[in-house]
């Protein structure tokens, strides 16, 4: 949704009443500013383990034993707020980490997944790329995307 129509309001109401209610939310989003609008809200980088300079097939860092994986396996709801500035590449390594961490082959492995943010915004960089380049880092225009319901 366009910026200004409560996209963060909506994500914490989400968050709280999720929480409240005994279930875990991973809240992410692009930028550093955007996790820091939602309560324990990090960037994707950080809590997915993706790669700064994004490469077709990378896979997310998080190793399907441990801490972090516990936390994905047990999440009811991940949140990845201005998804319109991640590159695809992010994406697609995130659907194939969820898909080894939670040992399932659905999409983001199964998970129920919020993206959010406003396509008329900031695209993804790609350094030194024209603008068909950057049109095509666009997760719109990855595999994953297909498997995503846009909800107005």
């Amino acid at each position: 949704a366009p910026g200004g129509y409560g996209k963060t309001f909506v994500i914490n109401t989400l968050i709280r009443r999720l929480n409240g209610a005994g279930h875990i939310v991973v809240a992410t989003a692009s930028s550093g500013i955007a996790a820091l609008n939602m309560p324990g809200g990090q960037t994707a980088h950080s809590a997915f383990g993706l790669s700064l300079h994004p490469q077709p097939g990378d896979v997310a860092s998080i190793s399907p034993v441990g801490g972090r994986a516990d936390v994905l396996r047990a999440t009811k709801l991940i949140i990845w707020d201005e998804i319109s500035m991640s590159h695809g590449y992010h994406v697609a390594a995130f659907d194939r980490m969820l898909q080894r961490v939670c040992n399932n082959d659905a999409p983001f492995g199964g998970k129920v997944v919020l993206f959010a943010g406003d396509f008329r915004q900031t695209a993804p960089v790609v350094k030194g790329g024209t603008a068909s380049d950057i049109v095509a880092a666009s997760v719109t225009h990855h595999d994953c995307w297909s498997s995503v319901t846009r909800l107005r």
